[in-house]
This record gives C-alpha cells, structure tokens and sequence, in this order.
C-alpha cells in the first residue's frame, strides 16, 4: 500500500479517489477525519486527508493520474472560452439525460464552440 497523493480538503480527496478508481485502480482516503481537527492539531501533511493505492503495481499510472488532475486544477480557464462551452454543453447533456421526464429541458440544445 503506497501513499499517492495528499489533498488539501476531504472532498478533492475523494473527487481524486473517484478519479483513480475509474481507471481501475483501488485506493483509499486516510485521515480525512483528522481534517475537522485542524486549528487543534498543527496544520500539516500527516493532518491532510491523502490516498493510498492497495495495488503497489498501479503507483506509476496513478502519479500520471494525479499529473493530469494537477495540471488542470492548476489551469487558468478563466479567458478561454472554449472550456466555457464545453462545460456549458456538458451541463446540458446532464440535464438532459437527468430530467427528460421533467419537460424542463427538452427544448435545450447543446451550446456550440464558437471560434
């Protein structure tokens, strides 16, 4: 069992927890508890919440993983209107596929990227 990532909250750490296990690959979240401590214990790495794959195997394609999710986090969309559709139509076809009995959404269609 190898420790793979820490996260800076609960939730990252099992939005990425999700993100692994998609792939295939079997992790857990440690110390997401200790978390709610913060304030009384020292804010540091053995406080955060972190992942650890059970299959030592997997470790090179979960830090690729994690590489990718980092390098998005990371991106700065706010001027790229692309990623703005793109979301936008991803919404849609959520609701879409969530809400069809509802008559709510039937008329939407997805946005187009406009270049």
């Amino acid at each position: 069992m190898l420790q793979v990532y820490t996260a800076e909250h609960p939730t990252e750490a099992h939005y990425v927890k999700g993100l692994l296990e998609s792939q295939g690959i079997s992790c857990d979240v440690r110390g997401e508890f200790l978390f709610g401590a913060r304030g009384a214990l020292p804010i540091t790495t053995e406080t955060a919440p972190s992942i650890w794959i059970f299959d030592d195997a997997k470790y090179n394609d979960a830090i690729e993983l994690i590489k990718e999710y980092e390098n998005l986090k990371n991106k700065d969309t706010s001027n790229d209107p692309s990623w703005v559709a793109g979301y936008a139509t991803h919404v849609v076809k959520s609701l879409k596929r969530s809400l069809p009995h509802a008559g709510i959404v039937s008329n939407l269609e997805p946005l187009k990227n406009k270049r």
